[in-house]
């Protein structure tokens, strides 16, 4: 019971607000000595799980345990190569907040999709899903989009609640969606390969944005007042001033990249397809790179000097070459992570320097948030380290293991209460915290007592801990919207908005739960 009393110490304490990192070292530290009799020896007090028949030295046996902490933290943390990949996306990250790709893309997505009812709101969605494919740090995309979407959303009349529910749960994507921090550390603690983790996250993730439009669009047939179109004025574009030789060489650079995306897409979808598939004359082994280039053709020749098609192509270009660049190089095997996101890093900075944002203060912005976030990150694994080894030698990682196995329903009734115990939590503390406390004591039991696949158990704890971002009263999206917010919205407001995307999450859960294929098909085409 030592070793529960210790787990239930450590929430009481992360409750009371003191720093994770120290909260989880120093209970380690505080029950290692309970547990060693060495305090109640210096104070005299009778403790029931020491014996009398019990020499000194052996009452002082699990002090010692605390020496075998250096060699862990260096084998598991300081050579770990994987973990190296945690500061290459935080500055990418931070890097492509600085480089101003964010503004530019919401400005010209809110141009095209203007038009519609909810199409600002769709729009945040496409820049949400876009900006966690590039940066996977979430307070940035959080921040970004509080600062410059959320006040043209209610200069426009949207409501407050489905104005601050989507900015919220937009930027939150970048924890599901690749490259994403989380992942990364899940990948470490679960014993999982991070590339895998990443093309089994990349559908769920992508499906889960669609699902965010879905319920904007719902909103605009059922309540058109909270979600009105942009006048005609605020749709306006200039006409560019680039030169001809700019404009189509950005045009036949985007056409060769949609091209590439597009072959892709269809390559995949055309033989599933009963017409085709029936048919092999029908479909030869060209037939979906016809397509891809003639409908490809089709739009450029009909739209490629209109000035908002320029706009968009030239702004999604950026992004979806740092996507390519970043997660298609570790789908294909040509790069670990931690070598994608060195190259992620690089072309952060690349594209803040073609935006004339890549200056010295904007870069020494970068690495101090950067070396901030890292180290944050390090300590709390470090304190964890400590946590779990004096956690498991006290006896309560098996005495936890031994309540899970034994719950009713077997795997489905551990899976129900592995799930609700993370999504509980994730109204109180935060991701990181949940990972390092919760997921190495689920992970075994998942893995060898029920069989879970490893990367599918993975996943759907990821899409599970993103909504701890989203949940009152301490969800991080929340503080963040609430400090770039105007005036004008209240507290109330925000957590009225983001209960229908809340929801939405648990709904997505329970998508990749019961269909397991959305995890695993895409891993299975890269064996």
């Amino acid at each position: 019971m030592l070793g529960l009393w210790m787990f239930a110490a450590a929430i009481v304490i992360l409750l009371l607000g003191y720093p994770v990192a120290f909260s989880l070292g120093g209970t380690a530290v505080l029950f290692t000595l309970i547990g060693s009799d060495l305090l109640p020896t210096i104070f005299g007090i009778d403790l029931p799980w020491v014996t009398d028949g019990m020499i000194l030295g052996e009452r002082l046996f699990r002090l010692s345990r605390l020496n075998i902490l250096p060699q862990r933290i260096f084998g598991s943390i300081m050579d770990n190569y994987t973990l190296v990949a945690v500061p290459f996306f935080v500055f990418m990250g931070v890097m492509l907040e600085k480089s101003g790709l964010a503004e530019e893309l919401l400005e010209t997505m809110g141009i095209l999709f203007g038009r519609l009812r909810g199409g600002l709101a769709i729009s945040v969605v496409v820049i949400g899903a876009l900006l966690a494919a590039s940066t996977g740090v979430v307070g940035a995309s959080v921040v970004t989009m509080g600062v410059l979407a959320l006040p043209v959303m209610l200069k426009y009349n949207y409501e407050k609640g489905i104005a601050t529910g989507v900015v919220a749960s937009s930027g939150t994507l970048g924890q599901i969606i690749p490259p994403s921090i989380v992942l990364v550390i899940l990948g470490d603690q679960i014993g999982v390969s991070v590339g895998d983790l990443f093309l089994g996250s990349f559908i769920p993730g992508f499906m889960l944005a669609g699902l965010f439009i879905c319920w904007v669009i719902f909103v605009a047939f059922t309540r058109p007042e909270d979600v009105p179109a942009l006048p005609e004025e605020a749709r306006v574009v200039a006409p560019s001033t680039a030169p001809l030789w700019v404009k189509i060489t950005l045009m036949m650079l985007s056409f060769v990249l949609f091209y590439a995306i597009l072959s892709a897409i269809l390559s995949v979808i055309l033989p599933t397809l009963s017409f085709f598939a029936a048919s092999p004359v029908i479909l030869p082994n060209t037939l979906h790179e016809f397509i891809a280039v003639v409908g490809l053709l089709v739009v450029y020749v009909r739209y490629w000097n209109a000035p908002l098609f320029f706009k968009v192509v030239s702004n999604l270009l950026p992004p979806f070459f740092l996507i390519i660049v970043v997660l298609a190089t570790i789908f294909f095997g040509i790069a670990t992570p931690t070598e994608a996101g060195a190259m992620g890093a690089v072309g952060a900075m690349i594209l803040a320097m073609i935006n004339r944002r890549l200056n010295l203060t904007n870069l020494n912005e970068a690495m101090d948030q950067t070396v901030r976030l890292t180290s944050m990150v390090f300590m709390i694994l470090i304190g964890a380290t400590a946590f779990s080894m004096v956690f498991a030698a006290l006896g309560g990682e098996r005495a936890i293991q031994d309540f899970l196995i034994n719950l009713p329903g077997g795997g489905a009734g551990f899976l129900f209460f592995a799930m609700l115990i993370i999504f509980l939590l994730g109204f109180f503390i935060d991701f990181i915290q949940i990972v390092f406390i919760v997921v190495p004591i689920l992970t075994p039991i998942a893995v060898n007592t029920f069989g879970f696949d490893p990367l599918w158990f993975g996943v759907i704890i990821a899409m599970n801990l993103q909504a701890s971002f989203l949940t009152p009263p301490f969800g991080f999206a929340l503080f963040y919207l609430k400090g770039v917010a105007p005036p004008s919205v209240q507290t109330t407001d925000i957590y009225k908005g983001i209960i229908p995307f809340i929801a939405i999450q648990l709904i997505a859960l329970l998508l990749i739960i019961f269909f397991p294929g959305i995890v695993l098909w895409l891993p299975s085409l890269a064996q």
